[in-house]
């Protein structure tokens, strides 16, 4: 819908300023004015109803990106917490023996090195071929199996 436009008025007539004739002619120009101006009055707050709504949508929109967001930013910290509770944080350039394990800051999973490796500057999450993602070795898991009783 297009912005809604007011045509401007005319004089307003008055009896006082005007003959009969003259204020005749100025009042019904006024008057046609009139209809006109209601028509587009009723065009305008019919505008301003839709951009209300659609400001109140992007509102609604707004706040559940927002409520999102917090969920997301609340899971990736307590994943965070999660995975420095079994490994420590990943550290570019450190030196890592196979078996050993380390959570990765660009993800927050734990990954467990694959080969004796130091000076590597990629993160686990990006380096498959000095780490697996802990859990994610199908022989890892025959051996917990194993290791329990299965």
């Amino acid at each position: 819908m297009a912005d809604p436009t007011f045509t401007a008025p005319p004089e307003v007539p008055n009896r006082d300023e005007h003959t009969n004739e003259t204020y005749s002619s100025l009042m019904d120009a006024f008057l046609s004015w009139l209809a006109a101006f209601a028509t587009e009055l009723s065009a305008g707050v019919t505008w301003f109803a839709a951009q209300v709504a659609a400001v109140t949508t992007k509102a609604g929109e707004a706040s559940d990106s927002a409520a999102a967001a917090a969920g997301y930013a609340s899971a990736a910290e307590a994943s965070a917490v999660a995975a420095s509770a079994v490994a420590d944080a990943w550290v570019s350039g450190g030196d890592y023996a196979a078996g050993e394990t380390a959570y990765s800051p660009v993800d927050f999973q734990t990954y467990r090195a694959k080969t004796d490796h130091i000076g590597v500057a990629t993160d686990p999450s990006a380096d498959r071929t000095n780490w697996v993602l802990q859990g994610s070795d199908p022989t890892s898991a025959r051996y917990f199996f194993l290791w329990i009783g299965g």
